[in-house]
């Protein structure tokens, strides 16, 4: 029997997230995500309920904005389990669309709804590709260019599994603020750039490690 550490529901009082001894999981009314602890190695939050986490080598994306109002301080704590290491990270801003996937799920349901002629097929169509399309974009993989900030050292790692160290005030990189957008980047090289939102909520010590690396690399 696995034992329930916490428990997160929805508006609708029903189990919405579940941390166990060894997984996490999203319930979701189209099939669950299951994720092992062991492999999660960093977790993040913003102000739009968007949680990120830092997966063995990808980034997974969760929208958890149904959470009811009486759990919404349980995941302040639930960010702070997974990201025990304090790992700060990011990834690009690059990831698998779910209009990508639409243009191919909507036009089949278009074509199985005029082969069949019962209200109840139509039915079973609509939901079948309503359901798969939140399935796509309630866990979004990011994998090209993940930025790790840890101990005073910045690692960029691809899917390639060639990664790159960069240390403040000895590499030559940049590290900006965007006044605009409230968003940083960092620009390891001219054809590369990784931006770094400024609206997390969780762990609160993220922002203050951001303002601290844009001090160290502007020598501040």
């Amino acid at each position: 029997m696995v034992i329930s550490f916490m428990i997160i529901n929805n508006y609708f009082d029903k189990k919405y997230i579940e941390l166990t001894e060894d997984k996490l999981i999203f319930y979701r009314f189209f099939g669950n995500q299951t994720l092992e602890l062991k492999k999660i190695r960093g977790a993040y939050m913003d102000d739009k309920y968007n949680i990120k986490i830092l997966y063995g080598k990808k980034v997974k994306s969760y929208r958890v904005v149904n959470i009811s109002e009486g759990d919404k301080p349980l995941l302040k704590v639930l960010i702070e389990i997974l990201n025990n290491d304090k790992t700060v990270f990011f990834s690009e801003n690059k990831n698998l669309s779910p209009w990508i996937f639409g243009c191919y799920i909507v036009p089949m349901t278009i074509n199985n709804l005029m082969d069949f002629k019962s209200i109840y097929s139509c039915i079973f169509w609509i939901i079948i590709a309503i359901g798969m399309i939140i399935s796509i974009y309630d866990a979004t993989y990011y994998s090209n260019n993940i930025f790790i900030y840890n101990n005073n050292l910045i690692i960029v790692e691809n899917r390639l599994g060639k990664n790159k160290e960069y240390y403040p005030n000895k590499d030559k990189y940049k590290f900006e603020y965007n006044i605009s957008n409230y968003t940083y980047s960092f620009k390891p090289s001219k054809n590369k750039t990784i931006v770094i939102p400024s609206n997390i909520t969780y762990p609160v010590y993220y922002k203050e490690k951001l303002v601290e690396l844009y001090n160290i690399s502007n020598n501040m």
